[in-house]
């Protein structure tokens, strides 16, 4: 039987604590593993004394020390079993005037407002800080301050009685970190923890033109060596599972000009002292008031009752509320201006499945220093950027003096700050001369940098200029060609660039350099197959193309270089169906479908493949198509693909195709290249019982030749690939590629190749009559007799810098 009761509330202002509750799909911690190493109790908070101290001087030369200090409260709420909240409050941001006193940061208020705004909740296992979770958008500079607190917080010991070596993640990277127990007393722990600087991966972050591709080895060297750093912590743990304090000192030293510890140095002190606890949910601004029975103006004379119905299966059957007031100033009794307000709350049904709702953790991440740009003070930015033109303006007048590329270098980094607005001001004041007229060189200053900004407002700027032709020649195709090198490409960027590619008069120059803008998108996103802006532009690159590929006539240049555009761009699965309609369109000529193979590159490797296998498998076709297909099957080594190119050599009847994957396969078991290992290992297991023929002026091959000293962490790959037609007596085509892995980057230096036909006749020609009848070459009837027939010379230069393939 249900219980029925009345429930009398008396409206009056109180206030309630307790444990906040987290709902299942709003938990940062996705498991919870608690051995009791810590013991924080939930729904308390523990308040620390929190400071930062930054001290930079030349040693050794020099007295004088640039200082920082920052000082806050950082509040730890225990929200529930590995779900905490981090929450600071009373910041401050002091540095040193030129006596050496310190005094309020000019931007102080700005500090404590970024930092102060939001909470930071992160998953606490076993006093690792597994991830971090945000309910709102913050700058990358608050959410990096508050992984530097988490740091010092976190102990990952297995056991705080036992010394332990092993890799932690936290603000510095991912270090090789080793604990040791210094006192084990009565009432607390003391624990010694260095951390090596140079074995941190995920740590840096190069700001360079240069395509890198990172890499993980084991060695004792992650970084480039240029600073000299330690750092130690030493951590005071409470023998009933609470942090007391965590001192961590670092120091950096510049390398190239230090003796010792002489040089310029920089020193910071981390203090985390634990200072209180309290049970409850740290109040709020405005529940800090002194409770009293009347906390408003007794004006209305106002009642509150309420009758709940609750099932004894622990449901609300039904709520109804009768809420009254009565003005008091005319009233008598209850007779007077009076509002009856009545609310019913019934039940009706249930049923499984919970409704989606907004979820309060919108983003997650591990302790790993963010690099990403905040968003800058743009005011301040248009100021520098005046300021910048104005310097080169004076210095550069009569000459370009030694002081120009720096002046050059930091009008670049002014200008990365300005919108498209202020961007569009100074160009407008720079070309009517209202700003520097004496000085046309400032002008071509700030033209020139504004591809090196390499932002969505310089793109925009860019793209908008060129299409309306008011910036044509070699400025135009200098532009153009910079989109290439764009490092962190917005969507945005995409869709402004995709103008050029729509743009008819633009449109042979920008298909490479903005399908390498689609590469360079891609990279830094898990998928990007649905993306708008992806989809956008893929579809505008095969444009040319067509539903049936076709390549006769005028069309060839147009549909070769769409597909090369698309080999650049990769990533994107919905381009694979028009590649293999181009592949295998017999009407088409070979080159056509050499380049529709050569377009799967950078395909995912769930793009659909049935072509390429019944290319390489079809022992009519040229060899040089096979080959093409075969290494677009090698993108994605996966161990059934290696068995079954293993398996084809054994019935292999092409001399070329034979001695070519052979070649291959034995070159990726001997590899030393870091980002190839995983394949070594698999193809080490393969058995290649049938040997050809690698003789390289008859047959193709694959030419590897790479080391890695894993000690220094520094090496080289160099492969190259010569393939020879099952029709031709002379090669038809030769790439090369060199590649230096430097401390866990690999870096493409160089990438380039070459495709010739005809050169039969060429030699024949030069050489025929000096040669033995037998030793002419035999001249194909295709080819035409009078000329030789150069179909194409491809270039791929420089694939570090961008954009691949130039036709």
């Amino acid at each position: 039987m249900d219980t029925k009761f009345l429930v009398l509330l008396a409206l009056v202002a109180s206030a309630t604590a307790g444990p906040l509750s987290v709902q299942e799909s709003d938990r940062c911690s996705e498991t919870c593993e608690d051995n009791g190493k810590f013991k924080y109790n939930p729904g308390y908070i523990y308040t620390y004394d929190y400071q930062v101290d930054t001290a930079t001087s030349m040693s050794g030369a020099s007295e004088d020390t640039a200082r920082l200090t920052i000082q806050t409260s950082a509040d730890v709420e225990v929200i529930g079993p590995c779900e905490f909240a981090l929450r600071l409050r009373d910041t401050r941001l002091l540095h040193s005037d030129n006596a050496g006193h310190m005094k309020a940061a000019h931007r102080e208020e700005q500090f404590r407002r970024g930092v102060e705004a939001s909470e930071l909740r992160f998953s606490f296992q076993n006093g690792v800080v597994a991830q971090i979770c945000s309910g709102q958008s913050e700058d990358a500079w608050v959410t990096n301050f508050k992984k530097g607190i988490l740091s010092s917080f976190q102990n990952s010991m297995d056991d705080l009685t036992k010394a332990q070596n092993l890799t932690e993640t936290d603000v510095a990277g991912e270090c090789r970190t080793e604990y040791k127990l210094v006192s084990d007393g009565y009432y607390s722990i003391s624990i010694k923890k260095s951390k090596d600087i140079l074995s941190c991966t995920k740590r840096h972050q190069y700001k360079t033109m240069l395509q890198m591709s990172p890499y993980n080895v084991p060695s004792e060297i992650q970084s480039l060596p240029i600073m000299k750093t330690t750092h130690e912590c030493e951590q005071d743990i409470q023998k009933a599972g609470v942090l007391k304090s965590s001192t961590c000192t670092e120091t950096h030293v510049y390398r190239p000009f230090a003796n010792g510890n002489n040089g310029g140095m920089t020193e910071v002190k981390q203090t985390l002292t634990f200072k209180t606890s309290q049970s409850g949910v740290r109040s709020r601004p405005g529940n800090d008031k002194q409770k009293n029975e009347i906390q408003s103006l007794p004006i209305m004379k106002t009642t509150h009752e309420c009758e709940q119905d609750i099932q004894k299966a622990g449901v609300l059957k039904s709520s109804t509320c009768t809420e009254t007031h009565v003005y008091r100033p005319f009233a008598n009794g209850n007779n007077g201006g009076m509002t009856e307000v009545k609310q019913t709350l019934t039940f009706k049904t249930s049923q499984s499945g919970v409704r989606s709702r907004p979820a309060t953790i919108r983003s997650k991440d591990t302790l790993v220093f963010d690099h990403s740009a905040s968003l800058p003070d743009t005011k301040m930015a248009r100021v520098e950027a005046d300021r910048r033109l104005r310097d080169i303006c004076a210095t550069s007048q009569q000459d370009v003096r030694s002081e120009s590329p720096r002046q050059f270098s930091e009008l670049v980094s002014a200008m990365r700050s300005l919108s498209q607005k202020d961007l569009e001001d100074l160009l407008k004041l720079l070309k009517t001369k209202s700003l520097c007229p004496e000085n046309e060189k400032t002008y071509k200053f700030f033209l020139d940098a504004l591809p090196l900004t390499s932002t969505g407002a310089s793109v925009k700027l860019m793209t908008s200029l060129i299409t309306d032709k008011d910036v044509k020649g070699m400025l135009a195709q200098a532009w153009i060609t910079s989109l290439g090198f764009v490092q962190a490409p917005t969507s945005d960027m995409l869709l402004n660039a995709k103008t050029l590619v729509d743009s008819e008069h633009t449109r042979a120059e920008s298909l490479l350099p903005v399908s390498s803008m689609v590469n360079n998108y891609c990279r830094k996103m898990t998928s990007c197959d649905q993306d708008y802006a992806v989809l956008s532009v893929m579809a505008s690159l095969e444009k040319d193309i067509g539903y049936y590929c076709d390549a006769s006539g005028k069309n060839f240049e147009k549909v070769l270089l769409s597909l090369r555009a698309i080999g650049n761009a990769g990533h994107a699965t919905r381009a694979a169906d028009v590649t293999n309609r181009c592949l295998s369109a017999t009407s088409n000529p070979l080159e056509i479908r050499v380049v529709a193979a050569e377009a799967f590159r950078r395909m995912p490797c769930g793009a659909k493949d049935t072509e390429l296998w019944n290319t390489y498998e079809n022992g009519d076709l040229d060899s040089e198509l096979r080959v093409a297909a075969y290494l677009a099957l090698m993108r994605c080594p996966s161990d059934a693909i290696l068995g079954k190119m293993a398996a084809s050599l054994v019935n292999e009847e092409d001399e070329q195709i034979g001695a070519f994957v052979y070649s291959h396969l034995t070159n990726l078991r001997e590899t030393s290249d870091p980002h190839k290992q995983d394949v070594a290992r698999a193809v080490k297991n393969l058995a290649l019982d049938k040997e050809f023929d690698l003789n390289t002026l008859k047959f193709s091959r694959n030419f590897e030749a790479s080391t890695l000293i894993n000690k220094l962490n520094t090496g080289f790959t160099a492969e190259s690939n010569l393939v020879w037609s099952s029709v031709s007596q002379m090669p038809r085509s030769v790439t090369g590629n060199l590649t230096i892995d430097l401390f866990g980057q690999a870096i493409n230096l160089m990438d380039f190749g070459a495709r010739l036909e005809g050169l039969e006749y060429l030699m024949k020609n030069l050489f025929g009559p000096y040669m033995p009848e037998e030793q002419k070459f035999k001249v194909l009837p295709e080819h035409d007799q009078s000329v030789v027939s150069l179909i194409s010379l491809k270039q791929r230069v420089f694939d570090s810098f961008g954009f691949q393939d130039i036709i």
